[in-house]
């Protein structure tokens, strides 16, 4: 092309901007790892834009160098162009289900991989470079023979105006704020730093920030007692100290013993199962609902419902009851619990310890290895790592003051290898356990040595009488025998 009729191409500049913009995002599809969650909405976030950007090139020039064209052509010509321009509506389509994907809460690792490869089929199935080439070749000449140069002049400037806008096809829309220009791994990254509080606010701010505060990764740890008496920054999501087993079985109550007991607004405490928990809670590693004091157990049971990964729960000091743990049991996920504390929770009996021997006994025979968020033990020289992970992997219990457990509830849940794994336990207060019974429990518990073992001092001949140790309740104001 000479060097006057570059100066006269309506489509030079803007395509050579937008076959950029293809290569980049065919070369990000077949560069991303559709089975990382980052990964996957990053490039969902990257296609966004860029078919935004396409869709709008392609009525940019409808409007401006198509519909000007044809009523100047004879018609013959006319007919058969009017077939082709732009009469494709596949890359629409294309951009719909990248929006619904993005419009998902949850997109599970198998419907990442399947949608991965029905993108890359349809992506370049568009031919998007060739068809811009087609373009060049076809309406050039004829823009040429039947417009002026001043008026091509005048085009070529309007289109590039028009390609350099925040939002070529609604100008009237605001600029994106700085922040929303940033890789959506970076915003993640500055996300990672905030309060629940403020995950919370920035996700009513559009739907970038909706998507981007509610990333799993960044609420695997949840304290809603704690947030809702508005101690925020010291327990956000991602801050907490991960503490081993051995720390958390040794201080789990100690830590909480100076902590009053919590009334919950129901209405605080509804939001939070009804709104959050939806959204997060398959990515739920840690729950702590220690010291909530009464509460209703309709949302406990559906909090439990709703977080099937749970390896640590702290229901210590709550108004729990058996029903709740129906909840847990729903989705055959107790066999990844590691830690359990019940601790305070009088109204706990053997049929929740029969109702979670029957959910151990059932996930374990669906579940697969997978590593532990908690996953050193007490001491490197019995580690976990070399044991049998088929088996539950519940290395520390504490059922302090949980006065209506007998033998019966602690002889259902060893039957089917609860205890496998157990190295601490705490029975302080349970007087209606028997020491034949608790010796024949012992047996079941191969990692449980004798330090890490309390029971009511009222068991005079109890196994490890020499080693155990004795009731932790004495002289506090826990569940004690002896304040009958």
């Amino acid at each position: 092309m000479t060097l006057m009729a570059e100066d006269l191409n309506v489509f030079g500049l803007p395509h050579n901007h937008m076959k950029r913009l293809v290569g980049n995002i065919e070369e990000k599809v077949l560069s991303t790892n559709f089975s990382d969650e980052e990964s996957y909405y990053s490039l969902l976030n990257t296609l966004n834009n860029g078919f935004n950007e396409l869709i709008s090139h392609e009525a940019i020039e409808d409007h401006y160098i198509i519909h000007p064209l044809l009523p100047r052509l004879p018609s013959t010509v006319k007919v058969t162009l009017q077939n082709d321009v732009h009469s494709d509506n596949r890359l629409d389509l294309l951009h719909g289900k990248v929006k619904q994907q993005l419009n998902m809460d949850v997109v599970s690792h198998s419907e990442r991989l399947h949608f991965g490869k029905q993108l890359q089929e349809e992506l370049f199935s568009l031919k998007l470079i060739p068809h811009m080439n087609e373009e060049e070749e076809v309406f050039q000449p004829l823009l040429m023979q039947y417009f002026t140069q001043q008026e091509l002049r005048s085009i070529k400037l309007t289109v590039i105006k028009l390609h350099n806008l925040p939002d070529c096809r609604q100008p009237e829309a605001p600029a994106k704020a700085p922040i929303c220009q940033l890789p959506p791994e970076v915003v993640l990254q500055i996300f990672s730093y905030l309060s629940p509080r403020d995950l919370c606010q920035c996700a009513q701010v559009n739907s970038f920030f909706s998507r981007t505060a509610f990333v799993g990764k960044l609420w695997t740890r949840l304290f809603p007692v704690r947030w809702l008496s508005g101690h925020w920054e010291s327990c956000s999501p991602t801050s907490y100290d991960e503490r081993s087993l051995e720390h958390l079985a040794h201080h789990g109550d100690e830590e909480d013993s100076g902590n009053s007991t919590v009334s919950l607004s129901m209405s605080r405490l509804y939001d939070f199962v009804c709104y959050l928990l939806p959204k997060v809670g398959p990515h739920v590693k840690l729950l702590d609902f220690a010291h909530a004091g009464r509460m209703e157990i309709k949302y406990l049971y559906q909090a439990l419902s709703l977080c099937p990964n749970l390896t640590v729960l702290d229901l210590s000091y709550t108004s729990t009851s058996d029903f709740a743990f129906t909840g847990l049991i729903r989705n055959h996920s107790a066999s990844k619990l590691e830690y359990l504390n019940l601790s305070g929770c009088g109204w706990i009996s053997d049929l929740t310890l029969e109702r979670l021997a029957k959910a151990f006994k059932s996930s374990a025979k669906t579940s697969t290895n997978t590593s532990s968020e908690i996953s050193k033990c007490f001491s490197s020289s019995s580690s976990c790592n070399n044991r049998n992970h088929e088996k539950p992997r519940l290395c520390c219990l504490r059922l302090s003051g949980c006065h209506l457990i007998t033998d019966k509830g602690l002889r259902a849940m060893g039957s089917v290898g609860v205890f496998y794994h157990l190295k601490f336990l705490d029975l302080s207060g349970i007087h209606n356990i028997t020491a034949a019974g608790l010796e024949t429990f012992l047996q079941m518990c191969p990692s449980l040595r004798p330090d890490m073992l309390f029971y009511c001092d009222n068991i005079t001949d109890g196994p490890y009488s020499t080693d155990a140790n004795g009731c932790q309740n004495i002289d506090s104001s826990k569940l004690c025998c002896r304040n009958f």
